[in-house]
């Protein structure tokens, strides 16, 4: 081989595969709605699975994450996005070449309602993000935010009603107190936000969580 293209192969190579790999606008701003999710935490205590099938954190989470968020999010509609993209992660079985999608298939929209993310929901929607739209599950931004704030409102019940012991402590008692009620609030805000613009209010049932409904949401 030509002593140049040798030397320029793995270049052009790592340079290919960059491109090969390289993310769409409308993927970015998926990862941003999910960076959170993944790297910051600040005061958390695990519970159930939600609907997209992974273990969340109850998080405490200042305001000023979510402007942040917006400029992120505002970065990728300057390259494009599309705001309506729902997620795609494609799955192909190397032995049947069969493939399928195994992404939650979640909007920007119902990222923001699933986060809790009462500032990050109306900015989308003002950006004129669909309301309506769903994975196949049935779960639209609203149905998400109803869903954790009748659970984070049970929660927040539960943990009133708990006597203290020597295994559940004063101290994790408040604690969980202020992370339920950050919680329950945030979902609160975002489903009254968000029922007067949704056509389809109704909650799915899935085989791993039940939605309780026996609370309701205090809208002003």
């Amino acid at each position: 081989m030509h002593k140049p293209l040798k030397l320029a192969l793995p270049i052009l190579l790592s340079f290919w595969c960059s491109m090969t790999v390289a993310k769409t606008a409308d993927e970015k701003l998926i990862d941003i709605m999910k960076e959170r999710h993944l790297s910051r935490i600040s005061m958390a205590t695990t519970i159930i699975c939600p609907p997209a099938g992974m273990m969340m954190m109850a998080v405490s989470t200042p305001n000023e994450d979510e402007n942040r968020m917006i400029q992120k999010i505002n970065g990728t509609f300057q390259l494009g996005a599309n705001i309506d993209y729902q997620e795609k992660i494609i799955n192909c079985n190397k032995n049947t070449h069969e493939c399928r999608d195994i992404g939650s298939q979640y909007t920007a929209l119902m990222y923001a309602a699933y986060e809790g993310l009462p500032k990050v929901v109306e900015f989308l929607v003002e950006k004129k993000a669909n309301t309506n739209l769903k994975n196949p599950k049935g779960w639209n931004a609203y149905a998400l935010a109803e869903y954790y704030r009748d659970q984070y409102t049970n929660y927040l019940l539960e943990n009133e009603n708990k006597p203290v012991t020597e295994t559940f402590t004063q101290k994790q008692k408040d604690d969980r107190r202020v992370i339920y009620r950050d919680y329950a609030t945030r979902y609160n805000q975002i489903a009254c936000y968000l029922k007067p613009i949704t056509e389809n209010t109704v909650v799915p049932s899935s085989w791993f969580s039940t939605y309780r409904g026996n609370t309701k949401a205090l809208c002003n």
